[in-house]
């Protein structure tokens, strides 16, 4: 397989995660191929607000992510500043979770703030070609080679591509983590998530609500305007509920909700997407490194997907300042070291969502009596909150 000129580093996959990591080694001095396999996106425009009986346009996108503490931190060190945030997100300063089978809530102050996915990345995107970098779009591997010391790509249009090292972040069905032949444990939840806008009777006061209903846990998350949220609904009857007119499933959401923010008076359009659990048995091989979804895919119960690979891409530029000390440094061993480092804490957050969603999925009445009363007592220790909120900030 021939070669072009030799890059620092290819990256694979222009998500948030993939362009917050390409970022990140731009303002280290690397020079960094760029590849995604979709097409190149349009600058995200607002669109008009409009609502009609309960049919919402709420000029939302139903892709929203929960950044916190950590994860801002490391946008405001890529350059996406807090103005930026204070124009094109909502804050939340709080989180209510409760039993939807019983009487148990826990309360607790978070920081943090809900932003849509394609804004943030056109954010990032921008701050990469103000550094000279455009992504090769369209872009998509049939071959690597990585048995000496670079690795080498071929697309699927015959280009051939030279590299230090690999980094693959292309999602949950990463073509890296396959072409690697790095094995990947992972389980079907049979559940589907139902995502989408809607408004609400009460304002949020920028409080993010989570309710563990019969069918799964329903999530409320606050939007820039007061009356609107972005719900997330995760269980077993989503397609029933995609399949509702939008006045029933109003109702649905409502009662579900226990009427935490009163009525839902609209709701914009719905999406459905299937859940699974995933994690792979090793993050590097050799001078290849999975970062995000390609390493780890969890349930999206608690919020943290996107913390976490924003985690990992902390993790793994810390590890590569070894180079300025270092610059013949093997990139196997760097890999190796942010490998040891970043997968037993991801592992433990996989571990602590499985549970959760274990433990309020059954219907067994001792195990729901059980729940009701750790959340209760849970709710009433507050050196333990306190450790929580260092959790949700992603301390």
């Amino acid at each position: 397989m021939g070669s072009k000129t030799p890059f620092d580093a290819i990256v694979v996959g222009a998500g948030l995660v993939g362009l917050s990591l390409t970022l990140a080694l731009l303002q280290q001095g690397w020079q960094v191929l760029l590849l995604d396999k979709r097409t190149a996106p349009d600058k995200p425009a607002r669109q008009p607000f409009g609502i009609r009986d309960y049919q919402l346009d709420s000029g939302f996108s139903a892709r929203v992510s929960a950044l916190n503490s950590r994860s801002l931190n490391l946008m405001n060190d890529l350059g996406v500043d807090t103005d930026w945030f204070e124009q094109n997100s909502a804050v939340f300063h709080g989180m209510h979770v409760w039993d939807g089978d019983g009487t148990a809530k826990i309360e607790f102050e978070a920081s943090g703030r809900i932003v849509e996915n394609h804004f943030l990345e056109w954010a990032l995107l921008y701050q990469i070609s103000q550094l000279g970098l455009t992504p090769a779009w369209q872009s998509e591997i049939s071959d690597i080679d990585y048995s000496r010391d670079e690795v080498q790509i071929r697309l699927t249009t015959g280009e051939d591509f030279q590299g230090r090292c690999l980094m693959g972040v292309d999602g949950a069905n990463s073509v890296i983590r396959e072409k690697a032949g790095i094995r990947v444990i992972e389980w079907s939840y049979e559940q589907t998530a139902m995502t989408c806008t809607v408004q609400t009777e009460i304002a949020h006061a920028g409080i993010a609500r989570q309710c563990f209903t019969g069918d799964g846990p329903l999530a409320l998350l606050p939007l820039p305007d007061p009356k609107l949220c972005s719900l997330v609904w995760s269980g077993r009857n989503t397609s029933d509920r995609m399949a509702m007119n939008d006045e029933s499933v109003c109702q649905e959401i409502s009662s579900q909700a226990e009427f935490v923010l009163g009525e839902i008076t609209a709701i914009d359009r719905r999406f459905e997407f299937p859940l699974r659990q995933a994690h792979a048995v090793q993050y590097a091989k050799k001078n290849i490194v999975l970062l995000g979804d390609a390493a780890h895919s969890i349930h999206p119960l608690a919020g943290q997907g996107v913390n976490l690979g924003f985690a990992d891409v902390e993790s793994l530029v810390n590890a590569l300042t070894v180079l300025k000390i270092n610059p013949d440094q093997s990139m196997a061993k760097i890999f190796a070291r942010y490998q040891q480092r970043q997968r037993p804490k991801n592992m433990l957050m996989t571990a602590t969502m499985e549970s959760l969603k274990r433990l309020f999925d059954t219907d067994h009445s001792l195990v729901r009596w059980a729940r009701n009363t750790g959340m209760d007592w849970l709710n009433s220790q507050d050196l333990i909150k306190a450790q929580l909120v260092r959790v949700a900030a992603g301390l």
